[in-house]
């Protein structure tokens, strides 16, 4: 009986919504679901909306009826996607919403991948609330077994996700996809996640906060090689990896391989970012380097560079540690039991001279009191030159 009453008043809405039908209407109307399907598809401009609105209602209403049924699916389809992006535009909020619920209504019932798909790519659109839908997304991701789904749905899920998704759907995915049942959908997994790296930005400060090497990796190579993300928070990013790998290295009593790589990239954007704002982390690292280097797990090329670079991010913070160095460095030569790097102790003298800061003069002026080579002395006599008083 209510099954009955949902027709009576559904057919009488399209009695009154086509008084006065065209062909592709009355089609609707007096056709099969077949039919139904074709007049949707073949609707002028003037009668779609109203022909895919009836079709997505009639979808509704049948479907516990028919069942599994690729007819009715073929319709719902129809209907969801003639809702052209350029309707959704200019409908007020209580049409959005109306249509909203509609799709929803939509998704639950039909479990048909192609039906999904075309709720998730109108939802993906950005025109329609889509809170509700990606509480949803959530909750599916998370739980999801990839081997068990149709792997088109789930791109379609993941392509959905990365348009309207929050900084909640890019933790749950940032750590679903490091599982080895993802490795068949890293690409769309990562492309989700970059897409969603602007929204989360918070999030990802977070993750990195308390990330392992992996993490870390992983979010540097996420915000970083992002085209659309901007240099701010790239270095950003790099200065929070930076510190972090220095914590991890500080607290580990065996480093990752991974770490050191790591940290050379993340120092040397903020050298080119010429990002001021680590200064503490720069200097930080430097000691860090300067460990890392003497126990051989830093070449000297490396740590060269860094030395050579630290002045670019902190250049006033840095003269005290450099300075020290090469104290370090005299009292080796005195000792005579180890012959000082005279690639550092260039590196030294001259990163101390780039930065110009008067409070290196004790430091460089030192060096000429020692046999060092001719090049050496002429370099730490060149420094002391820029030296700005």
């Amino acid at each position: 009986m209510k099954k009955l009453i949902l027709e009576i008043l559904f057919f009488g809405l399209l009695v009154n919504l086509f008084a006065v039908g065209s062909l592709n209407q009355k089609k609707f109307v007096k056709g099969t679901v077949t039919d139904k399907t074709d007049a949707v598809r073949s609707a002028s401009e003037q009668e779609v909306i109203d022909l895919a609105k009836a079709a997505i209602e009639f979808s509704i209403n049948y479907k516990d009826l028919l069942g599994p049924d690729k007819e009715l699916s073929d319709l719902a389809i129809a209907g969801v996607e003639s809702i052209s992006e350029e309707y959704l535009e200019n409908a007020s909020d209580q049409e959005k919403n109306v249509l909203m619920n509609k799709f929803l209504t939509l998704y639950g019932m039909f479990t048909e991948t192609n039906v999904r798909a075309a709720v998730l790519k109108r939802f993906a659109s950005g025109l329609i609330p889509a809170d509700k839908m990606i509480a949803q997304l959530n909750v599916y991701i998370k739980s999801v077994e990839p081997a068990e789904v149709d792997p088109e749905l789930l791109k379609t899920v993941l392509l959905t996700a990365g348009k309207i998704g929050t900084e909640e759907t890019f933790e749950i995915l940032f750590r679903v996809s490091a599982e080895k049942n993802w490795n068949g959908l890293k690409s769309e997994a990562e492309k989700a996640l970059t897409e969603l790296s602007k929204p989360a930005e918070q999030k990802i400060l977070e993750i990195i906060s308390s990330g392992n090497v992996q993490d870390c990796r992983r979010m540097f190579e996420l915000v970083t090689k992002n085209p659309d993300v901007d240099q701010v928070f790239s270095a950003q990013i790099a200065e929070n990896v930076l510190s972090r790998t220095i914590y991890i290295y500080e607290n580990s009593t065996k480093v990752s391989e991974d770490l050191i790589p790591l940290q050379l990239e993340s120092f040397e954007l903020l050298k080119n970012a010429k990002w001021t704002r680590a200064s503490n982390t720069a200097v930080r690292y430097l000691k860090n380097a300067s460990t890392e280097y003497n126990q051989g797990m830093l070449s000297e090329e490396n740590f060269c560079s860094i030395i050579e670079g630290v002045t670019t991010i902190s250049p006033i913070g840095s003269i005290q540690t450099l300075s020290g160095m090469i104290v370090v460095l005299n009292r080796q030569k005195e000792s005579n039991e180890k012959a000082p790097s005279e690639a550092v102790l260039l590196s030294l003298i001259n990163s101390l001279g780039e930065a110009g800061d008067k409070n290196a003069f004790d430091a460089l002026l030192s060096v000429t009191y020692y046999e060092y080579p001719e090049r050496v002395i002429a370099a730490a006599r060149n420094a002391l030159a820029k030296l700005k008083w």
